[in-house]
């Protein structure tokens, strides 16, 4: 769990203020388990807004909200957050901006001319945002075993983020579909983070919207497979949908779930390298789950 939440308290369902998510961030830090606690995630048109940040040093992953835009007018959306950013940077020196993510501008992903458009959008981020990894996020619903191979040849600084789940069912996507983009990730080598939807450590109906939600520890541990090369998509799938609390065992040194084992110096790499962080707009949500099962 070391570093496993990304705290976005500004985004739905929590939708906090800017002053106050900070302030909670802040808190956590400060939390028995403040462990678990990785980058604030803020948009970056959101940067002038801060105006007085923590005395001690924290990091945050800086959001470009691109999908609204065509792919022409992406280039001075970016110019604008990295000015921001460098400004912001000068101002508040003690604050690391280490992690980018963005979804795609409308077009981007064009299969013309040999993805053309979309090798110039990855140039545009290596030159942008230098010295920092990129997570582009990319729909599971379309196309994407293309574009991870093309980010991966880009170089190590890109990564791919998968959406969870989101306020109306059809935004969770299904076993299957988490699966295939686990086996594709690790396959291109690229480095994973998740988003929304992954409050819960096990799989869970959400009150509000009625989906049927994934728990965090099943998509960690079909990771754990899909990066490691000991599952494929059934095996990757029986974990995502049929193992709940009692399906997982801690022991000494070590985690057990069905038939597989993984040894504490495994998951901190797979963990260290390739599955990186969850968003979440609540810290305590997971946390607290994972006290009321004794489970820290």
């Amino acid at each position: 769990m070391r570093e496993i939440i990304d705290y976005a308290g500004l985004f739905p369902p929590a939708r906090l203020p800017l002053d106050e998510a900070l302030r909670e961030y802040q808190a956590y830090r400060s939390h028995p388990h403040s462990a678990f606690l990785a980058r604030f995630v803020m948009p970056l048109d959101r940067l002038m807004k801060v105006t007085n940040p923590a005395a001690h040093p924290w990091r945050f992953s800086g959001l470009v909200r691109a999908s609204s835009l065509p792919v022409q007018d992406a280039r001075a959306e970016i110019d604008r957050c990295v000015a921001g950013l460098r400004f912001f940077e000068v101002k508040f020196p003690r604050i690391t901006t280490d992690a980018i993510e963005l979804d795609l501008p409308e077009g981007a992903w064009n299969e013309e001319n040999d993805y053309r458009r979309f090798r110039d959008f990855l140039s545009l981020l290596t030159a942008s945002f230098t010295g920092r990894r990129v997570f582009i996020e990319l729909d599971w619903r379309k196309p994407y075993a293309p574009l991870m191979a093309l980010m991966a040849q880009a170089g190590p600084h890109f990564g791919a983020k998968l959406r969870m789940g989101g306020n109306t069912p059809d935004l969770t996507p299904p076993s299957p579909a988490v699966a295939s983009f686990l086996l594709a990730a690790a396959a291109a080598g690229l480095p994973l983070k998740a988003t929304a939807g992954l409050h819960v450590p096990t799989p869970n109906e959400d009150v509000e919207t009625g989906a049927l939600m994934h728990g965090f520890f099943n998509f960690f541990c079909a990771g754990f497979l899909a990066y490691s090369g000991r599952g494929g998509q059934d095996s990757l799938i029986e974990v995502l949908e049929e193992y709940g609390y009692e399906d997982f065992c801690f022991k000494d040194g070590s985690l057990r779930f069905g038939s597989e084992e993984f040894t504490a110096e495994e998951i901190s790499r797979l963990r260290e390298q390739w599955l990186l962080s969850f968003g979440s707009c609540s810290f305590l949500e997971p946390v607290e789950h994972l006290q009321s099962h004794g489970l820290i």
